[in-house]
């Protein structure tokens, strides 16, 4: 199953006398070799698009946890990239509004808008619990994953503990039936464990919980880059044809454990920063991805090469991109596996976005200024290249907005080469930790 797949392209302007080119996007993420067989929903999300004639591009991945207690974490990676097309976009605004704003300006700015990422997406968690309460079995099935969970519970902590999830279940149904507003911006972010607004003998802490997952973002501009970090999966650039780590991957993620954005210190695991682009220079490519492609190789050197395979292959990737991640997570992690990337081109478009307005409130935070080396990118000509999606059943969900298609196999897989996993857990398997991450 393909959870989406999209290719954007549009005309860039000239930075600095220097002509750049202009941006385009594609994402793909794919339900694991894992998730197939065992009737699992693919946990993984993913978006990009390019901006503003080609100028701006944004890329973002998202894996939500896989353990039991992560029971909508389909769910959560959806709303979690969501949250971050929030940010992009009203980054974007508020730096248009400031007319030529400065590199300190706009790492000011970005330090603002990165911050709200947290509280963004618990928002959206707070508006989709209410929306759609999780159902606790009784005349009917109730929901599949929360049963799942409910029975691994059980388990761990005896029916006596069980009982009272069952009750603080039943009193959080009552509170979304008396919830003022089923909108995100209405509701605000759902309040922390710990908060004393909170009762928690009466509604528990499970519901952060329940929609687990990490989040990537990169916003590339006409003078700098933008990124967002929470948790693991690859933040990689192309310079020289080069693949190295645009940002390296926290140190807190270790194994199967990742900082996420269901945490109670979610706002203290951020990490986000502004790259300089100077002189007109930047990577020819940037690229993200979800943690179960680096996890299906041997060694990072492996999967390094097969970004910069990705990044030759860009004018091709819709076509060949299905069957290459199908086939990694066969023959590798066994994971979801998700990419976003983003390249220049110099081929003419003709496709053009409308400017998108999203108001947002400031947020104090820090971040980090740090200068991107890169490469000048040559000219090149062509053909366009039209969307390459194919709609199946499925359609979109309602709530998150997920669409499912298909795209087209493209054969074996060709760059790197990934190890063989075998089933259960170990690296690239499934979150399952007892601290819900």
């Amino acid at each position: 199953m393909v959870s989406w797949v999209g290719f954007f392209k549009q005309p860039a302007q000239k930075v600095a006398g220097h002509r750049l080119g202009f941006w385009q996007a594609a994402h793909l993420s794919i339900q694991g070799d894992k998730h197939v067989r065992d009737g699992s929903p693919c946990q993984d999300e993913s978006d990009s698009r390019a901006l503003e004639d080609g100028a701006w591009a944004y890329v973002v991945v998202a894996d939500g946890h896989g353990s039991d207690r992560h029971f909508r974490s389909d769910r959560g990676s959806a709303l979690a990239v969501a949250a971050m097309r929030d940010t992009f976009h009203a980054f974007r605004n508020r730096a248009r509004d400031l007319g030529e704003p400065g590199i300190d300006e706009l790492a000011q700015l970005w330090e603002i808008e990165a911050g709200e990422v947290v509280a963004r997406w618990r928002a959206k968690v707070h508006a989709d619990l209410v929306t759609r309460p999780a159902q606790v079995p009784g005349k009917t099935e109730g929901e599949r994953g929360l049963v799942r969970y409910l029975d691994d519970f059980a388990k761990r902590n005896g029916y006596a503990q069980l009982e009272m999830l069952f009750w603080q279940l039943r009193r959080f149904e009552e509170y979304a039936r008396g919830a003022i507003s089923k909108e995100a911006a209405l509701l605000g972010p759902l309040p922390y464990f710990n908060d004393p607004a909170w009762d928690q003998a009466k509604f528990g802490g499970w519901q952060a919980k329940a929609y687990g997952t990490t989040v990537l973002g990169v916003l590339i501009g006409p003078d700098s880059l933008h990124w967002v970090q929470l948790g693991d999966g690859a933040m990689v650039q192309i310079v020289g044809g080069e693949a190295t780590y645009l940002v390296p991957p926290p140190p807190e993620a270790l194994g199967n454990l990742t900082p996420s954005l269901c945490d109670e210190d979610a706002q203290q695991e951020l990490r986000y920063g502004t790259s300089l682009i100077r002189n007109g220079k930047i990577p020819s490519a940037v690229l993200l991805t979800t943690d179960g492609v680096p996890n299906s190789f041997a060694e990072i050197g492996g999967f390094f090469a097969f970004c910069q395979e990705l990044a030759k292959a860009a004018p091709d990737l819709t076509q060949r991109l299905p069957g290459w991640l199908r086939e990694m997570s066969r023959k590798g992690s066994g994971d979801d596996v998700s990419v976003a990337m983003a390249w220049l081109t110099e081929l003419p478009a003709k496709r053009h976005d409308p400017p998108v307005e999203v108001p947002s409130d400031p947020h104090e935070n820090t971040g980090e200024i740090v200068e991107a080396t890169a490469e000048p990118v040559d000219e090149r000509g062509g053909e366009e290249l039209d969307i390459q999606c194919q709609a199946t059943q499925g359609g979109r969900d309602p709530g998150t907005g997920r669409q499912v298609v298909e795209g087209d196999d493209a054969g074996p897989l060709e760059p790197g080469h990934p190890v063989e996993a075998a089933d259960g857990p170990g690296k690239g398997s499934d979150r399952g930790v007892e601290d819900g991450r």
